[in-house]
């Protein structure tokens, strides 16, 4: 029995994979590489496959020649090494600059660009494989693990950073969630080599190192009966994720000044503090337009232009706008690049990326704790604009243009999607409560590490929607789990109708 079942989930599962491959294989566009600051991404990679070298130079032979070469840190590594893995034994890797490999319209790049769409296509494979196991993992429950695979296919977008960070993730919470149940160290072992590889592809879950480490020790605290089985295989876990991301921590620490996965802490804490010095009137309107901006409905309008803010409107919010406040972020011209010209008038010429870093993580320190009470309202503002990347650009590999059967179905089926997905934060809080107050510990290891990623993004960042997609199959399983877990509920409380519904046994 137990044998037919592991066949049944492996044929499912792989069912999973190829439809995947397949939608992927007709609507990717494998002539552009859908990702944020690919340039650079595929810059350093390039150079690690020439020179051995993590640097963004585009010309890294003549900056060392003449001495101009500085150390580089403002990038993770984990992406640039998955791309010099799938470019390796390509000779386009070897004559080919980053911009000609990034530009879609440059034919000779196309080859590695393909190479990078089918790896990827695997990777969203294995995804929604993973997000059908893991749920059947956690409920047993066919119908369940099946809608949680058919939703993960339909809620990930066809990008590439992020569906690797989304995998891993997936991997370490699952596993450290089966590490709690059954403790092993091998579980152990492989939840910690997810979460180190995780932390040097996404740098902010840096911090989650630490609040993993903590969450263990509560659970060892709370599970006195169980701690001898737990202690080895949650210590596996912490160390194994530390071996792998503190050599490339230390490395910066000695190199560049910096100890951390990437050098962009001051930069995006910058772009977060210009967003503090908005007014009143267009901080009550963000809200309206990260939720509202994509409704082409008539309330949706109307809600708008009644929430729009005086004297700026919405003008400022606009990412291209020269005076919004990214643009002034960015470009090194706002109220947080004056106050780091105060501090250090000549931080802007130095040649130390640390410390200009530091510098502007400082002036922006300054300048959220003088608007402190805008950042604590535009924490709830950008949390509920990442809310809306679980859902905003799904739908990504279903052949939605088509004017037939086909096509009707995915649009259809891509609403339903997309009106289920913005359910599922909710449900998730509800549920939460509902484990707090039985004291279901397992799917805290689920849960917190999508808390722990909404809350630093909302409260430290400005929280594109990119940011959040991510968390997209572990938002799923868990709402699978919850899901079960409400209909297990009702059956206890309702359990005359359960027992209505069976049949008459003959006498």
């Amino acid at each position: 029995m137990f044998r037919t079942q592991q066949r049944r989930l492996t044929v499912v599962a792989v069912a999973f994979a190829l439809c995947t491959l397949a939608l992927a294989a007709v609507t990717t566009d494998e002539a552009a590489l859908d990702s944020s600051d690919s340039r650079a991404y595929v810059r350093i990679a390039l150079n690690l496959l020439r020179y051995g070298e993590f640097h963004d130079s585009g010309q890294l032979s003549q900056d060392r020649a003449a001495g101009l070469l500085s150390t580089y840190s403002r990038r993770a590594p984990g992406y640039p090494l998955y791309l010099a893995a799938v470019f390796a034994n390509s000779s386009g890797a070897r004559s080919l600059s980053g911009e000609y490999v990034s530009d879609p319209a440059c034919e000779p790049g196309a080859p590695l660009r393909r190479r990078v769409q089918r790896a990827t296509s695997t990777i969203v494979a294995a995804t929604v494989a993973g997000t059908f196991l893991a749920t059947f993992a956690f409920t047993a429950h066919w119908p369940v693990s099946v809608a949680a695979g058919l939703l993960c296919l339909m809620l990930l977008p066809a990008s590439i950073h992020e569906l690797l960070a989304a995998f891993l993730l997936l991997g370490h919470a699952v596993l450290a969630a089966l590490t709690w149940r059954r403790p092993r160290v091998l579980t152990g072992l492989a939840s910690g080599l997810a979460l180190g590889l995780l932390v040097l592809t996404k740098a902010i879950f840096q911090y989650w190192l630490v609040a993993i480490a903590l969450v263990c020790a509560v659970a060892l605290w709370r599970e006195g009966g169980r701690r001898q089985a737990l202690r080895p295989a949650f210590a596996a876990m912490v160390i194994m994720a530390c071996a792998v991301t503190l050599p490339w921590m230390t490395r910066n620490a000695i190199q560049a000044g910096h100890f951390g996965i990437s050098g962009r802490d001051g930069e995006l804490l910058a772009i977060r503090a210009e967003y503090g010095r908005m007014t009143w009137p267009e901080v009550r309107g963000a809200f309206a337009w990260y939720l509202l901006r994509q409704d082409t409905s008539g309330m949706g309008a109307r809600v708008m232009r009644w929430m729009e803010p005086e004297r700026f409107g919405y003008s400022r919010f606009d990412r291209g706008n020269p005076d919004g406040f990214y643009y002034r972020a960015n470009r090194r011209a706002g109220a947080v690049a004056a106050q780091a010209d105060l501090l250090n008038p000549r931080w802007r010429l130095s040649a130390n990326q640390a410390l200009r870093d530091a510098v502007l993580r400082q002036a922006a320190a300054d300048l959220i704790r003088k608007d402190w009470p805008k950042h604590v309202v535009l924490t709830l503002a950008f949390a509920a604009r990442g809310a809306t990347g679980l859902v905003s650009q799904g739908c990504a590999l279903l052949p939605r243009q088509r004017d037939d059967v086909v096509g009707a179905l995915s649009r259809n089926g891509c609403r339903a999607a997309k009106g289920i997905g913005v359910l599922m934060l909710p449900g998730l809080a509800v549920a939460s409560v509902l484990w707090w107050r039985r004291q279901e510990f397992m799917p805290a290891f689920l849960l917190l590490p999508i808390v722990f990623a909404f809350g630093m993004h909302a409260a430290a960042t400005h929280f594109i929607t990119r940011y959040s997609r991510p968390l997209i199959p572990l938002v799923v399983v868990a709402a699978g789990l919850a899901a079960h877990s409400a209909w297990q509920w009702h059956r206890c409380l309702n359990p005359s109708a359960e027992t209505a519904r069976r049949p008459r046994q003959p006498r």
